[in-house]
């Protein structure tokens, strides 16, 4: 009973910690992104039918959740809608941390400590599409690394993830397919358990939503218009980049994030050292990321980074427990180093 606790009077210490940097920077960082979709949401709530009469390539869910939000806190003015909207992705994401270490107690409280700060570096406080998607995606994954019996309500939510990713960031679908195999691989017939967690949502959200408006607007001409024109893969040294990615760390030493994702991959490839079989998790962390970045990138040039970042933390977790106890020792002190570095947003204060 206390091995249970104790992990979720950890969670009430990190969201304290998290939610006093959360309120600094409420009113901080603006973002078109986020502009786009709260205004969108504004429309919706006017009337107006999204992906008919409001044109985006972005997914829906984000605009139905600002909609709903602004439904539900009524705020007055600029200020306080923009706050309800930062505080509401806190909520969210607090929700999902506690559902992480009711699945994997220990294991989930680690990612949450590595994630809960690190976030902030790539506007996961913000209410966009990579806030949304990355811990369904990191639910997904953590269920796929862990080899327990899986009940039926667990296989319907993880179509529940399957759908919030689907509606809600398009560049995660080579991962998501290629996650959904494997876990069919190992799953057999049960892999049907998911469709009343997928299918019944979208067919929910094509209620009052036309399907024929979303495959337009965020399918068709996410592929035949923005992605070309917004492709930074230009040569083969672009696609080496994306392929080594996580060894670029190693170069950028000047930057905090980049320093952690050195240790998350560094940790990852030691274990792998130890259990070969950890080598495929290498390809599955590769299709989270397709763009062109640097592993020092933050805040409007990084922010793409959030769901990898994430996926990445979750290996790193999962890594831990091939390491040797000297190294796992080893590791746990570099983390705390990184961890009470000043430059993390749980020292600094944000005006």
């Amino acid at each position: 009973m206390i091995k249970k606790i104790l992990p979720l009077i950890g969670l009430i210490i990190i969201l304290g910690l998290s939610w006093r940097v959360n309120q600094q920077r409420s009113l901080s960082m603006h973002f078109v992104d986020e502009d786009d979709h709260l205004a969108g949401a504004d429309l919706i709530n006017r009337g107006y039918r999204l992906h008919e009469q409001i044109q985006s390539n972005h997914q829906p869910l984000v605009y139905f959740a600002s909609a709903a939000i602004q439904k539900f806190a009524n705020p007055d003015n600029i200020f306080m809608l923009v706050r309800r909207h930062r505080q509401a992705i806190f909520v969210y994401g607090a929700a999902w941390s506690l559902l992480l270490i009711l699945r994997l107690n220990w294991p989930g409280l680690i990612f949450v400590l590595f994630f809960e700060f690190l976030k902030y570096g790539l506007l996961g406080n913000l209410l966009l599409m990579e806030s949304l998607a990355v811990y369904p995606a990191v639910y997904l994954l953590a269920v796929l690394l862990t080899h327990r019996p899986l009940h039926r309500w667990e296989l319907i939510f993880l179509g529940w993830c399957s759908f919030l990713i689907t509606f809600g960031l398009v560049p995660l679908y080579p991962w998501l397919l290629v996650t959904l195999l494997t876990l069919a691989g190992r799953l057999k017939k049960q892999i049907f358990w998911l469709l009343p967690g997928l299918l019944l949502p979208t067919m929910l959200l094509f209620w009052h939503y036309s399907p024929v408006d979303w495959f337009r607007e965020t399918i068709y001409n996410n592929w035949f218009y923005a992605a070309p024109a917004l492709n930074q893969v230009k040569t083969s040294t672009d696609w080496l980049k994306i392929i080594f990615f996580p060894f670029t760390a190693y170069f950028t030493p000047d930057s905090l994030q980049a320093q952690f994702i050195s240790l998350f991959f560094t940790g990852y490839l030691v274990a792998s050292f130890f259990n070969r079989k950890l080598l495929w998790l290498y390809p599955l962390l590769l299709l989270a990321n397709n763009r062109v970045l640097s592993p020092g990138s933050a805040y409007y040039e990084g922010f793409h980074l959030l769901p990898w970042l994430g996926i990445l933390i979750v290996i790193f977790v999962y890594s831990l427990k091939f390491l040797p106890k000297y190294l796992l020792l080893g590791f746990s002190a570099l983390s705390l180093v990184l961890l009470l570095n000043k430059a993390m947003p749980n020292f600094s204060k944000t005006d």
